[in-house]
């Protein structure tokens, strides 16, 4: 049996991760009833050492030495097999094989079989080599190595990177290895990349941010930033070609503190989406109440695609495990399907963020049929019913319909060029297709929840620990939060973590340490820790002070990384 193809596949499931293996083959013929018996691996699915293999996460995989997936033995010197030595023979001869496309060698005068020349101290000769054949490539031995990238270009890796920006560089390295016909890596990276965000089991959002840490590559990229130019340097690095949307952050502050272990990151993130949600400046791109933030669209933001980079920005934040910005639910669901009509049952009259289209839905909301006819005849309002697109004159039988075309319209439709270009930003980064596949589980990621927003005494109790020998500590210590109000307890969360939101104690609690040599506050946003003197328990007073003294408005929250 003669195989002229390079590489065949086999496919294996082990509980929910699918295993591939790839078998280099080189023109090898195969004689004998143990042909099957070699192939078996690339004909049946085949159990995987998952050991002995690397494997892309809960998608393909790509064999590896030490796998228990056989592939036929290569025999230096030749491509070619050597027969096995006959008893009592010093010749062999070749059986024919019945449908085999192999080419039997031609019968010798005189005989029924082709006697091997002999060879000098053996009693046996391998076959020669056969001619190489057009239409059987002979191709050199190859072992894939996740070390190398030889045989793939700079331009490759780099193609491959932008139509697959969940793939890491090392499974892009690995593809390119195996495959030479970047349409063949191609199309296999494709599967890989569509079981990398359907494979995962996500049953709450703990699992989406496991699974987002792991898409991240343990390689860092530097993020170099100016206090003072913070939005603007950040703002450069994702517009850059040298991004990389599958490494993690190392963020250095010039002539800042601490060595950023994850404190900085969140530290700069919450800085720039502070920036972006001020009321006024020119770096305002989103309007609307704190935790029901809209896009703006205008031409400048339209032409410049900002949004595409801001959309990168949360997406990059969300793999890092942080939340930076909440919308309304609506256009969460806008984000997730692009289909306006699956929105309509999120609608809020709470999201608009025009006062006078609000100011007029709650009088139509409210209104008596007199009412309506004067609402009818405003001019202003006559003017914003027409912008939305909407033909019909105000009356009771038309109001809901109104009423929704009002709210879709400064909502959704306006701001529609900005959440098409956040959506595309998300999807560079590889965030957008766990979204679309997980929306009701994703939904927390960008929308408000309690769980994570609402900043009360009792939430942030709930995510905080105490150490200290004194067991009256812990009752002090919750008095005075409950003494702070919520401005005060997030600046308190932003001095320890580096951010004013309770999703980055997600996996676990603010730890405050009571120790008696220390005088005075001091935190450490990458441990999540809080260092309190134990002389300031003495009184309740003196640790409130204490703690409000290290939040002052407008002041750096945090003295190291």
């Amino acid at each position: 049996m003669s195989f002229d193809s390079t590489t065949v596949l086999s496919i294996s499931r082990q509980g929910d991760i699918y295993l591939r293996a790839t078998h280099n083959l080189k023109n090898i013929e195969v004689m004998g009833d143990d042909s099957d018996d070699n192939l078996e691996n690339a004909e049946q699915n085949t159990p995987i050492n998952n050991q002995q293999s690397r494997i892309f996460r809960n998608g393909s995989q790509i064999r590896q030495p030490g796998s228990s997936t056989r592939t036929l033995p290569e025999h230096s010197g030749s491509p070619t097999r050597p027969l096995p030595e006959q008893p009592g023979s010093s010749t062999r001869p070749l059986p024919e094989q019945p449908g085999s496309s192999t080419r039997p060698l031609p019968e010798q005068p005189g005989s029924s079989t082709r006697p091997l020349p002999e060879q000098p101290g053996s009693s046996t000769r391998p076959l020669p080599e056969q001619p190489r054949s057009s239409s059987h490539p002979q191709q050199p031995s190859q072992e894939i190595n996740s070390s190398t990238t030889t045989g793939a270009t700079a331009d490759n890796r780099q193609n491959l990177r932008d139509l697959f920006p969940n793939l890491t560089d090392w499974q892009i390295c690995e593809i390119l290895e195996s495959y030479s016909d970047m349409e063949e890596a191609a199309s296999f990276a494709a599967e890989i990349s569509e079981k990398n965000e359907k494979g995962a089991t996500m049953e709450s959002l703990e699992d989406v941010f496991s699974y987002f840490e792991k898409k991240l590559h343990p390689s860092r990229q530097t993020l170099r930033v100016e206090e003072k130019h913070i939005f603007s340097d950040v703002l450069a690095f994702y517009k850059g070609r040298d991004f990389d949307p599958t490494k993690k952050l190392r963020v250095i502050i010039e002539n800042g503190p601490g060595i950023d272990a994850g404190g900085l990151t969140r530290h700069m993130f919450d800085v720039v989406f502070q920036m972006l949600r001020k009321s006024d400046g020119e770096n305002r791109y989103f309007e609307g109440e704190r935790f029901s933030l809209l896009p703006i669209c205008s031409s400048r933001t339209a032409l410049s695609e900002i949004f595409i980079y801001i959309g990168k920005i949360i997406g990059h934040a969300l793999l890092h495990g942080i939340r930076v910005i909440q919308i309304p639910t609506v256009a969460y669901f806008y984000i997730a399907t692009q289909d306006i009509t699956q929105c309509l049952e999120y609608l809020d009259a709470d999201d608009v963020s025009c006062e006078a289209v609000k100011h007029y839905v709650n009088e139509i909301i409210n209104a008596d049929q007199q009412t309506l006819k004067e609402l009818a005849e405003n001019a202003e309002l006559l003017q914003y019913i027409e912008e939305s697109g909407e033909t019909s004159v105000l009356t009771e039988s038309t109001k809901q319909h109104i009423l929704q075309s009002l709210i879709v319209y400064d909502v959704l439709i306006k701001r529609r060029t900005s959440y098409d270009q956040l959506r595309q930003g998300l999807e560079m980064v590889g965030v957008l297709q766990t979204i679309k596949d997980h929306k009701e589980l994703c939904k927390p990621l960008l929308t408000f929840t309690t769980k994570f927003d609402d900043m009360s005494p009792e939430n942030m109790l709930r995510n905080i620990s105490c150490s200290s020998v004194n067991l009256a500590h812990g009752p002090i210590l919750s008095n005075v939060i409950h003494r702070m109000n919520n401005n005060e307890l997030k600046g308190l969360l932003k001095y320890s973590t580096g951010s004013d939101n309770l999703n980055v104690l997600k996996d676990q609690n603010l730890f405050v340490n009571v120790k008696a040599e220390y005088t005075g506050v001091f935190s450490s946003t990458c441990l999540l820790e809080l260092t309190v003197a134990e002389s300031l328990f003495e009184d309740e007073d003196m640790l409130l002070n204490a703690l409000k003294a290290v939040i002052v408005p407008g002041h750096q929250s945090f003295n190291t990384a």
